[in-house]
């Protein structure tokens, strides 16, 4: 999911599964065939979490219909060259709070023209600044189709280019191509010069220009780590959130687009109005996504009809200090089944034997908890905290749901009563540990396979329900 976040904030609109893998035998050792552990999440149905698999493609499903929806919004099209067609560097020198595209000589020679002073597709996506970073040998017919596109509006930020990217044409070439560079640059003296109705700035630094021309940031946020891509519909604004594992976002962020916000979640489909206030061309929201999650807001003029976002817990009842019992299927290790604990840690570290701390496949957590009172005017929300990776939730005998990723949380209101509740979490992770430990094994001993498969001297991953675990009351 993570990998697929940060995809979608760099421009990613839809995905396509490389491989489903082939496994026919039933008498194949699980994960079975597939190009290991080190490609990608491989596809098959002898992983751990088959059966929870529709969650994960639901998700990119509902991601990849929104990012599909209208144009991108970029105020920047970065030019990749003459010489070779390549994407630009990982670490681009570009400064936050702005977006660029990039394009090849095909995109520019054959399919942009000038709108209003906006470099324009056919498709209609608008960009108002032309950048050349890196574009040290360039063609004489690149130059004079720059040259057009400023005289008739468009800025242009890149120092000029030292040479010409081709060998054949001779002194003709050379004479079109230092007049292209003369007309676009002049001789160089100047930081800016104006040709036709448009700039050139003779600076490859797009953060001097952008200040320059007055082009505000599409988005301000007090955090460089939140992760976003901006479309636009012909009534909507939308902007894809998304946050590392590592780190959430919490506080204001302000958008450059006037309108009322709603929240819309891919992991459920829900949809939410959020409160906002327009100030001058932006609109402030106040975020909260938790770390490793995502989000789109959707900017309209009209007035939303959908509920409030409720407001933060207002109190909570710890259960991560009850007594857990922690039952493993036989056979794989764990033979002192169920692992009575108060303290919720990962299966690594259970008083258990070796095979057992390497366990791989679904464990069922179970506790009861008592609630003294149940309001109609408060929501109850069930946080499990940390998981590693999948929780299937049952409270009092009836299935609630699914959680994969963060945040583990979930709705429960309707599930819980008055007195005593029982609550139980099925938690499954992958096969890592499993296939580290059989690695150390005699291939006859083994109880996993696949191709190219982690190493026995590998750390074991923490895997488990790991908390803390809470009721939450929300007021509704």
């Amino acid at each position: 999911k993570d990998i697929a976040d940060d995809h979608f904030a760099k421009g990613v609109t839809h995905l396509v599964f490389h491989t489903y893998t082939h496994n026919p035998r039933t008498d194949f050792l699980p994960p079975g065939t597939s190009f290991g552990t080190k490609i990608g999440t491989p596809f098959l149905r002898l992983q751990t979490w088959w059966q929870h698999m529709p969650l994960f493609t639901d998700y990119l499903a509902r991601c990849n219909y929104m990012l599909e929806t209208g144009n991108p919004v970029s105020d920047v099209l970065m030019y990749l060259g003459d010489e070779q067609n390549h994407k630009p560097p990982q670490l681009l020198p570009f400064p936050e709070g702005y977006s660029y595209d990039y394009c090849n000589p095909d995109i520019l020679l054959n399919r942009l023209s000038v709108k209003n002073g906006k470099l324009v597709t056919p498709e209609g996506i608008q960009y108002r600044v032309l950048w050349l970073y890196d574009c040290r040998r360039m063609l004489p017919e690149t130059l004079e189709k720059i040259a057009s596109f400023v005289e008739a509006g468009v800025i242009l930020a890149g120092d000029a280019p030292s040479g010409i990217a081709t060998l054949s044409g001779g002194d003709e070439t050379k004479l079109r191509f230092d007049k292209a560079v003369g007309k676009l640059w002049g001789d160089g003296s100047k930081n800016m010069l104006t040709l036709g109705k448009g700039k050139v700035y003779n600076t490859s630094d797009i953060a001097t220009v952008l200040t320059a021309e007055n082009i505000p940031p599409d988005i301000l946020a007090h955090s460089p780590d939140l992760r976003w891509l901006h479309r636009q519909t012909g009534e909507s604004g939308i902007y894809f959130l998304s946050t590392s594992p590592e780190k959430g976002y919490r506080g204001l962020a302000s958008f450059r687009i006037r309108g009322n916000a709603e929240l819309w979640d891919p992991l459920s489909g829900e949809i939410v109005a959020v409160n906002s206030n327009v100030k001058d061309n932006y609109t402030e929201v106040e975020l909260d996504i938790p770390a490793g999650s995502s989000c789109f807001l959707v900017f309209k003029n009209r007035k939303s009809n959908k509920p409030l976002r409720q407001p933060q817990p207002t109190e909570k009842l710890d259960l991560s200090q009850a007594s857990w019992q922690v039952y493993f299927p036989g056979g794989w290790g764990v033979e002192n089944s169920p692992v009575v604990t108060q303290k919720l840690i990962a299966w690594k570290d259970f008083p258990v034997s070796e095979e057992g701390k390497s366990f791989s496949g679904t464990a069922t957590y179970e506790t009861t908890f008592t609630l003294d009172r149940k309001s109609g005017t408060t929501a109850y929300h069930l946080n499990l905290g940390r998981v590693e990776v999948i929780a299937r939730i049952r409270i009092n005998g009836q299935e609630v749901g699914t959680c994969w990723t963060s945040p583990y949380v979930l709705d429960v209101t309707r599930y819980l009563q008055e007195g005593e509740n029982n609550l139980q979490v099925e938690v499954t992770s992958t096969w890592f540990n499993r296939l580290v430990y059989d690695a150390g094994l005699p291939e006859e001993s083994r109880r996993t396979w696949t191709i190219a498969g982690p190493e026995a001297k590998a750390p074991l991953k923490e895997y488990g329900l790991m908390g803390p675990v809470s009721i939450e009351l929300v007021s509704r």
